[in-house]
């Protein structure tokens, strides 16, 4: 691996500690980085997995120094963590090119006094070779049974103690050891497109999971077709399997026309309603960058233009005409999807998911004002939290007084695929008499 390289993850990885897209700023420190996509492929897996691992690595790293973590610079105990991580995650790298390719950066960056903390922690670490994959070594200093399985599970306290108070000790253990599960590929093939029966059979050839009523595929390692170039001609999108299941789940083809994806992003269900049914479909995100990612999508997918617009889904409507139906992939804190958005769980606190179930609660409270009677309300999140997903529907629907029914619940899951959604289907009463 070269230097280049892990100057390259060590900025991506720092920008997202920052509060950056983990993707976004690889993608950016990437582009200029001048490195072979073997480098490349390596440095996603090292920012992936070491963020995926970040809660058991600083305890670890704790142990060595004994309590003197917090005092050391941030940027300091991430190279530490992020050689931890290739020491015990990375076969293919020799560990005395870790150890030695470490210490001679901290040396560079801080002081040979820290270059020789460097290297003792780091031969520490190896000394200790399998002993850091026992449990046990997880209980040093507690008795609390949370704290351990943070400590284990590499996740913080408080979404611990989330599940396990909510879900049970043992639902709580799959969702720790899911979180920590590399996650497939997802992949949607636009059957809009001539020849997509054709790619679809090849990839569903090469797929762990399939699902052929929404043309989706999961793959769990590469795959021998050139995906970027499918991507680029808009024959394939990339999108979470269980997302994909989800939607074919709530039968879009049977929602009241036209559907408003009022919190759209970039366009990820919106494309996949393009190509899933013939209704009029509108978008609007509260961000124009993302707008304006949409229309790019739309783009690249050969769509017919899709009317897109910023709105804030928690203002008052603002439409001219009302919707048949209006699908909310609500902002939520996204617990469901920690083995593909690994960064989440060290930006999330328990008072940003507060705030985060008073905008679902502004957002469906506002949307309700603009459905018409008979309309279809479809309420979506990729987080497992009962306060964002069923409580939060029942607060919605106590507000609602009647004026709204719930006609369906539900939690998909596919075994392997290490992610979980939420989904409410509702309908606007209509009126009595």
């Amino acid at each position: 691996m070269s230097a280049d390289a892990r100057h390259a993850c060590i900025s991506a990885v720092s920008q997202c500690l920052r509060g950056e897209d983990l993707q976004a700023a690889l993608n950016r420190s990437l582009a200029g980085a001048g490195l072979s996509d073997a480098d490349k492929k390596l440095v996603s897996k090292i920012g992936y997995g070491y963020l995926r691992h970040k809660t058991r690595i600083d305890f670890l790293l704790s142990r060595m120094v004994k309590g003197r973590l917090k005092k050391l610079p941030s940027s300091l105990i991430l190279r530490l963590g992020l050689a931890v991580f290739e020491l015990h995650h990375l076969e293919r790298v020799p560990e005395y090119a870790t150890v030695h390719w470490y210490v001679e950066e901290v040396k560079k960056v801080f002081s040979p006094r820290m270059g020789k903390l460097a290297n003792a922690v780091l031969r520490e670490v190896l000394r200790w070779g399998e002993a850091v994959h026992d449990p046990q070594f997880y209980w040093h200093g507690t008795k609390d049974r949370a704290t351990f399985l943070a400590r284990y599970y590499s996740c913080p306290g408080w979404i611990v103690r989330l599940w396990r108070n909510a879900y049970g000790e043992e639902a709580c253990l799959g969702l720790l050891a899911n979180s920590l599960r590399q996650p497939h590929t997802g992949l949607r093939v636009n059957r809009n497109l001539s020849g997509a029966e054709e790619l679809y059979a090849s990839l569903a050839e090469e797929a762990e999971h399939t699902f052929s009523r929404e043309w989706g595929v999961a793959l769990k390692g590469p795959s021998s077709l050139s995906l970027s170039e499918l991507e680029s001609a808009g024959r394939i999108s990339r999108q979470s399997l269980a997302a994909q299941l989800v939607l074919a789940e709530l039968v879009p083809s049977s929602w009241s026309s036209p559907i408003w994806d009022a919190c759209a992003g970039r366009g990820g269900k919106t494309g996949a309603l393009l190509e899933s049914t013939s209704a009029s479909v509108w978008a609007s995100d509260i961000s124009q960058e993302k707008i304006r990612g949409l229309q790019w999508e739309m783009s690249r997918l050969q769509s017919a233009p899709v009317p897109a617009f910023v709105h804030d889904a928690a203002a008052s409507p603002c439409l001219r005409r009302s919707p048949g139906t209006i699908l909310l992939d609500a902002p939520c804190s996204g617990l469901g999807v920690l083995s593909r958005r690994p960064d989440i769980k060290h930006k999330r606190t328990p008072k940003e998911v507060e705030r985060l179930t008073r905008i679902q609660q502004g957002i469906l409270n506002s949307c309700l004002e603009g459905l018409p009677p008979g309309g279809w309300m479809i309420y979506v999140t990729c987080t497992v939290n009962p306060e964002e997903n069923e409580k939060g529907v029942k607060r919605f629907l106590a507000d609602a007084g009647g004026r709204i029914q719930l006609c369906r619940a539900f939690c998909p899951a596919v075994p392997g695929l290490n992610e979980f959604f939420y989904a409410a289907l509702l309908r606007r009463s209509l009126p009595s008499g």
